[in-house]
């Protein structure tokens, strides 16, 4: 089954991880010249952002407001098992500036975030890198897009993301707390409303050599 192939696919030369199969050494990147890596989770060896793989049902999503963008995206998922759920609410609280507290008292969802206005910009654009990977999921060049809107609650999706840090203030409105959330870098989608259990970088996403799931 290709959910089962996706849920738990890693590529380290893309430096591409299913979640619940994320690189142990992770952690926060450098600044180089060329970028700043400082607040995205990265592959220590090469300064590269970890690119994460989530694969489930959308339970919710939001991208528009009376068909308009909105300024910020989000679209969120229950990972495909409790533990993994469990993991990543743990790895979300750890990597925290300080740490939060797991209590487990929640459901444990995976929430993406994109921001659809530019800096400098009033007018939010609607997030484009959606796929139709019905048939079948390969490069993204090679798989028709779909609109953002159409997407639908318990539609089966990959989410792509990364894991990006921000500042927030402390109990004394304080600059001196960091949170962590998925950042949304694509969304392909695998099946409609259906309930069940070498590489290239092609328009700033990373592409990989002889996918085809």
């Amino acid at each position: 089954r290709r959910i089962d192939t996706l849920s738990t696919y890693v590529n380290k030369k893309a430096n591409v991880y299913a979640l619940g199969k994320l690189l142990p050494t992770a952690t926060w990147g450098n600044f180089q010249p060329q970028s700043d890596c400082r607040n995205e989770l990265c592959n220590p060896a090469t300064n590269e952002p970890v690119i994460i793989w989530t694969v489930r049902h959308i339970t919710t999503s939001w991208f528009a407001r009376n068909s308009e963008p909105e300024r910020q995206a989000s679209i969120t998922v229950i990972p495909v098992s409790q533990s993994v759920a469990e993991q990543y609410a743990l790895l979300l609280a750890g990597l925290c500036t300080p740490p939060l507290k797991y209590t487990g008292d929640s459901v444990n969802a995976v929430r993406a975030i994109k921001w659809q206005s530019e800096r400098g910009s009033s007018e939010p654009i609607l997030f484009n890198d959606v796929y139709d990977a019905r048939d079948v999921f390969t490069n993204k060049k090679d798989m028709p897009h779909i609109i953002a809107t159409e997407l639908q609650k318990s539609d089966l999706v990959l989410l792509e993301g990364k894991l990006t840090r921000y500042p927030a203030q402390d109990e004394e409105k304080k600059w001196t707390v960091k949170r962590v959330q998925m950042e949304l870098l694509a969304i392909s989608l695998l099946a409609s409303g259906v309930i069940q259990d070498n590489h290239k970088t092609v328009g700033g996403m990373r592409e990989i050599s002889g996918l085809h799931i």
